[in-house]
């Protein structure tokens, strides 16, 4: 009798509004509720294309009820909506960290061990993420069989019209791509254009002349004079490369760009504005492979979304890197990192690039803090301070590059660092 029930309802009653409008209310508070959180933490004041991404978030909120309502299955629509709440999550936490939405190769990270276990099991906000996804589940389980099926299809007819409008309203400049779409309409987006973006690296048989191919004027200009003195032999090179730390934490750099960051980083500041710096560059997508890539080999990285140069260097190395000119000129070449050298492939990546010793949070035996993504940068230092000795000892100029990972994502820091924080970001 109850099943007669439920079906007659969904055939043609009256009071199937408050079902939908409840399965709605599920799945569209997520993407909005997380995108107004992003906004509170960023300290970013709304503006006019916020509303695009509302527009956005409406759209394929709609297009995920149409579907549920339309598969009629109260189990199955539950679970949907805990896969969506969870996707919503998962770009929450990106942007939160990166600034952008995840591309759809960025999702490969699901499937890695290292980047699981190391941030995708920290959630900044579990209680929030707990009740988005009871909530979900049970407004699916109770108003999925209680809809008619015509309002499923009107709400996935609508689901297009706001897609189309999204389309047609025009994407500003001024604020980021993340507050102006929804994740899903950025992935579809980016999985179409995948096809014309391989199609057009076909005509470059050569990638470090792709770009140049393209726009002659990013090709390197020597003319003038040098800035540091040349033909000094012997000359020892130290480069140490901070994780996830933005120009944009530096005073003298927030200004020239008219920003006010939360944080300062005034030590580092101060080295920046006693020696060579800048304020703007080729971004490199916000990838440490990319940009490690890019940093040790001159050449740019890959500009579009696709297999990193590192991945591919990793495996067959087309271009001389840094490493490699200095090693064959008497140098000894040596990196070190706190974090596991198989992520990236960045083990099997310096060593054909021309580390002739390539070490990682597995080389260091004592650690103040050690995590699934390695040794805090206290370590690190510490251990790049005997590395240095030992070079220093020996009769060969050094090379010697060093990658933190103390401010990567979930922040490996010792609780005796800023114990005031509020939190490990903070302490980071």
């Amino acid at each position: 009798m109850s099943e007669a029930r439920v079906g007659s309802d969904r055939s043609g009653g009256a009071g199937s509004f408050l079902p939908a409008a409840v399965v709605f209310a599920g799945v569209a508070l997520p993407p909005v509720l997380l995108r107004l959180l992003l906004l509170l933490e960023e300290r970013l004041s709304p503006s006019l294309l916020d509303l695009r991404g509302l527009v956005s978030d409406f759209a394929a909120a709609f297009l995920v009820c149409g579907l549920m309502i339309l598969i009629g299955s109260r189990w199955l629509a539950a679970a949907v909506a805990l896969a969506a709440t969870f996707f919503h999550y998962v770009d929450f936490e990106t942007v939160r960290e990166l600034g952008a939405h995840p591309a759809p190769s960025d999702f490969s990270y699901l499937t890695d061990s290292t980047f699981m276990l190391g941030s995708g099991s920290a959630v900044s906000h579990p209680l929030i993420l707990g009740a988005l996804l009871i909530a979900g589940a049970l407004s699916a389980f109770w108003g999925t069989p209680r809809c008619r099926r015509r309002s499923g299809g009107g709400m996935f007819m609508l689901s297009w019209v706001l897609f189309g409008l999204h389309a047609l309203w025009p994407a500003g400049t001024k604020i980021e791509n993340w507050r102006q779409t929804h994740f899903v309409a950025f992935s579809v987006r980016e999985w179409f254009r995948t096809p014309m973006n391989e199609k057009m690296a076909e005509g470059y048989r050569d990638p470090p002349h792709a770009m140049l191919e393209r726009w002659p004027g990013l090709a390197a200009d020597l003319q003038g004079s040098p800035i540091v003195p040349l033909g000094v032999a012997g000359r020892n090179v130290l480069v140490v490369v901070l994780e996830s730390v933005s120009g944009m934490y530096l005073p003298s750099v927030a200004a020239h760009h008219r920003q006010n960051p939360p944080y300062t980083m005034k030590h580092l500041d101060a080295i920046s504005r006693a020696n060579i710096s800048y304020t703007g560059f080729i971004s490199h997508q916000r990838k440490t492979n990319r940009g490690m890539y890019a940093l040790l080999c001159g050449e740019l990285p890959n500009l579009l979304p696709g297999t990193p140069k590192m991945s591919e260097h990793a495996i067959a190395g087309w271009r001389e890197c840094l490493p490699s000119v200095l090693r064959d000129a008497g140098y000894e070449t040596v990196f070190l990192q706190g974090a596991p050298l198989s992520f990236m492939m960045k083990g099997p990546f310096m060593r054909r690039a021309g580390f002739e010793r390539v070490e990682g949070d597995a080389d260091i035996d004592m650690a103040h803090l050690r995590t699934i993504w390695g040794v805090d940068d206290r370590t690190l230092m510490e251990a790049a301070l005997d590395e240095l000795d030992e070079l220093r000892a020996a009769d060969r100029p050094f090379f010697l590059t060093l990658l933190t990972v103390g401010t990567h994502h979930p922040y490996v820091v010792p609780e005796d660092i800023a114990p005031g924080a509020i939190n490990d970001h903070d302490r980071a």
